[in-house]
């Protein structure tokens, strides 16, 4: 008994693509001579096992003659309008160029986008609707008076009405035709564009770079605002706009005619007829046909009847070895591959100078016999008999093909630039990238994470990815030569059924110790000493204790920020808050001391000084004229073992996250609710040990100003520990300001005329006692940390391996 398999069920799918690659391969093979209707369809026959010397590309052939009149006369068009011509479906992102006009419309005002064509299908009919509620929604309705009905300046037309009777008054509506599609084949409404002598502005994708040449602007796909620049370029520059029309209509006539694919296929047919082997009969003297006097061989069509030479390896296997090699007609004004990038059994010729387009004094109306091409410099195959272009080396026809304005190029997908790809050999150092993600391909995989999981085939992803609009110019920038080599690493990269998932490579976790622990516990074990010896010893003694006390929590403070958890790590420079390093050492251990001294004893001297003293110095009791507070020195060294253990925590997860997150915005969101509760902890633990504190020692529990400080000294230890130490010594210089400003005000209120500078102070005193000042100004200082922290500690390269584990 069979049990029915569902027909997307993948081992289906793979079968069914391994037969049709197989099924391709072999016509391939059994094919005298494969044609193309454009390179990018040439790469694709290429990559299924077409046979490069097989390969002809023909453009395909168009009738120009009904064009003839709007080429004519590109004056007769509106300036100010764009026009898009085509049938209405999603993979035209008609929501894009809405979104891009409304740009344009913020920097030419009077300018209208007029839409022509119909839906395809129920898809295209709720796709146009869509395109028509947004458009309501971004343009009213605009009147010329008060009492006039309002015009949308976008229009939805089709064509065949008595307005638009057909595609040359389409085109002739406007000044610019605009192409917005993310997916595109040969695009013959470009081609009958150019035929109208009309200035383009489309989305690099398919063939549009072949067919544009150097004749119009190309922006990436997906990109408004990159469509928006380069329609108002055009739209400001009339005399630009006539000489790219009259190229692109030139153009258009020299290659997409329907004579030159007449003539192209002419000559294939004769090629092919050429290479077929002659059949003449043999006869006796009787006329009768005389048997095997004609070898068997001479009856069947093989290589040894085609042109002589050693064959040209295919595409799959010579790929991997260097730069990949297209076939492509050399277009006007373009630039191949360097001869380093050819193969050494190509012919190589000198370089020969770029031609200009014509310009519209040049009569390009006019048809002229295609002239000889002129080949740019690169390898020729001899058995096809094209030029070779190298597609990493040549440029992106775009804006700079034209040399009336700047370049209009912005990249797609986020990714990496090709030249931060590997350094030169002997370049010198070079500096740290900023930002940016450390696997770009990984990024790109997590966003299409459903076509990589659900192919079954590096083909069925490269289809997918040039449907969302990545081309081999993109492919460049995640460091790879094409679309199919990123799409075989996006394949290999995920884990197939019944196979074992690679376990990703991240830094090993790092172990609690027993020094590191030990040290932590030591400031809280000599603080509670040296408070005990307060309170035990007087006079002479007493100053003796809190001495050798000061200096001993000191010491234990500072080896427990040097060894574990706490310590910054060997090797991480000093950061900015954008990352990048940031000059100079910043120091904080005078103001984190001044934080702790007040502390200790500056609410006590700010209550004296609002009640007319202190009128000696501190005793260190708590009955003095100069009140002490030690409750909260010792909830804080005994809060550092705490800080420790939530560091450490945060430094295991954050490196597990970095390893299992499959691109940044996983990373970050995994990592900042983690950061938040690792402080929502300390603060816990902050809040159990003030009330045992004071609870021991007889003293109030200040937990305001307690928990603000704690979760301040926590932040910027913190930040300093992961290499950002310029924000922790902005802001506890800020604190240890804002307290010390405080007390003087309060000090030089008590002279004459001088009442005012002492009234924010005592209105604060008043309200929240003296308890307000360090808890406002603590406070402040660590929700600005915080804040600062969730931007940075989240960050993959702040998490990266070091050389000393916490």
């Amino acid at each position: 008994m069979q049990v029915p398999v569902p027909e997307g069920a993948p081992a289906v799918r793979s079968l069914l693509a391994a037969f049709h690659g197989r099924l391709a391969a072999e016509v391939y093979r059994q094919a005298a001579c494969v044609t193309s209707g454009n390179a990018h369809a040439r790469r694709w026959q290429e990559r299924c096992g077409a046979d490069r010397a097989k390969l002809r590309t023909v453009h395909p052939g168009m009738d120009a003659s009904r064009f003839a009149e709007v080429g004519d006369s590109p004056d007769a068009a509106d300036p100010r309008a764009l026009v898009w011509v085509g049938r209405v479906e999603p993979a035209k992102d008609l929501v894009s160029l809405l979104h891009a006009f409304a740009e344009i419309r913020k920097e030419e005002p009077g300018t209208r986008l007029r839409i022509f064509g119909a839906s395809a299908g129920a898809e295209g009919e709720a796709y146009l609707g869509h395109c028509r509620m947004l458009a309501a929604q971004l343009f009213p309705d605009e009147a010329a008076g008060p009492h006039s009905v309002g015009d949308n300046p976008v229009s939805f037309e089709e064509i065949g009405g008595p307005e638009v009777p057909g595609l040359a008054e389409a085109y002739a509506a406007g000044a610019v035709v605009v192409l917005s599609s993310v997916v595109e084949g040969f695009p013959a409404g470009l081609v009958e564009a150019m035929f109208s002598g009309r200035a383009t502005v489309s989305t690099d994708v398919g063939a549009v770079v072949e067919v544009i040449g150097g004749t119009g602007l190309v922006v990436p796909p997906r990109n408004p605002r990159a469509l928006a620049e380069a329609c108002v370029a055009l739209l400001r520059d009339p005399a630009r706009r006539a000489r790219l029309g009259a190229a692109a209509r030139a153009r258009a006539l020299e290659l997409f005619t329907v004579e030159q694919n007449t003539a192209a296929f002419h000559g294939i047919y004769l090629e092919v007829v050429s290479r077929s082997p002659v059949r003449r009969g043999v006869f006796d003297a009787a006329g009768e046909p005389r048997p095997f006097a004609v070898p068997a061989e001479a009856w069947l069509p093989g290589r040894w009847t085609g042109l002589g030479g050693r064959a040209v390896p295919r595409y799959p296997s010579a790929w991997t070895a260097g730069p990949p090699v297209r076939g492509t007609a050399a277009a006007r004004g373009s630039v191949a591959a360097p001869a380093s990038s050819a193969p050494p059994h190509h012919r190589r010729r000198p370089p020969l100078p770029p031609s200009r387009p014509r310009g519209p004094d040049e009569r390009p109306g006019r048809t002229r016999p295609p002239p000889r091409p002129r080949r740019a410099p690169g390898a020729r195959d001899e058995r096809s008999g094209e030029w070779l272009v190298s597609e990493d080396t040549a440029p992106s026809t775009d804006a700079r093909h034209d040399s009336g304005g700047p370049a209009v190029d912005t990249p797609a997908e986020s990714p990496l630039p090709a030249s931060d790809a590997r350094p030169r050999p002997g370049s010198g150092p070079v500096a740290p990238r900023r930002g940016g993600a450390v696997d770009p391909v990984k990024a790109l995989m997590h966003r299409h994470r459903e076509l990589c999981e659900r192919a079954v085939d590096p083909l069925e992803i490269a289809a997918g990815l040039e449907a969302h609009g990545v081309t081999d110019r993109t492919a460049a920038r995640f460091r790879h030569r094409d679309v199919f080599s990123l799409a075989e690493e996006m394949y290999a990269r995920v884990p197939r059924d019944g196979d074992t998932p690679p376990r990703p490579e991240s830094a090993p976790a790092p172990r609690a110790r027993l020094d590191w622990a030990l040290l932590t516990l030591l400031p809280g074990a000599l603080t509670t000493a040296t408070v005990v010896g307060l309170r035990l010893t007087h006079g002479q003694a007493r100053l003796l204790a809190v001495t050798a006390g000061v200096l001993a929590v000191a010491l234990a403070l500072r080896a427990a920020l040097r060894r574990g958890p706490l310590s910054r790590r060997r090797g991480r420079p000093s950061s900015s808050p954008r990352g990048g390093p940031h000059p100079g050492r910043h120091r904080t251990g005078g103001w984190t001391c001044w934080l702790l001294t007040y502390a200790a004893l500056g609410d006590g001297l700010l209550r004296a000084a609002a009640d007319g003293g202190p009128d000696g110095l501190p005793t260190g009791t708590a009955d003095g004229p100069w009140p002490l507070a030690t409750a909260p020195l010792v909830t804080l060294a005994l809060a550092c073992a705490p800080a420790a253990w939530c560091a450490h925590l945060l430094a295991v997860s954050a490196r597990r996250r970095l390893g299992t997150s499959r691109g940044l915005d996983e990373f970050v969101a995994s990592v900042r609710p983690l950061l938040l509760g690792i402080l929502a902890l300390f603060l816990c633990a902050l809040v159990l040990l003030t009330g045992a504190c004071a609870a021991v020692l007889g003293e109030p529990a200040a937990y305001a100003g307690t928990l603000t400080l704690g979760a301040l000294l926590l932040l910027s230890r913190l930040l300093t520990v992961h290499g950002f130490t310029h924000a922790p010594a902005v802001v506890l210089r800020a604190a240890g300001a804002a307290e010390a400003i405080a007390l003087a005000t309060l000090l030089a209120g008590r002279l004459p005329r001088c009442g005012f500078l002492a009234a924010p102070v005592d209105t604060l005193l008043a309200a929240w006692g003296p308890a307000g000042v360090p808890a406002l100004a603590c406070g402040a200082a660590a929700l600005t940390l915080l804040i600062h922290a969730t931007r940075t500690l989240t960050r993959a390269s702040a998490h990266a391996r070091t050389d000393q584990p916490c």
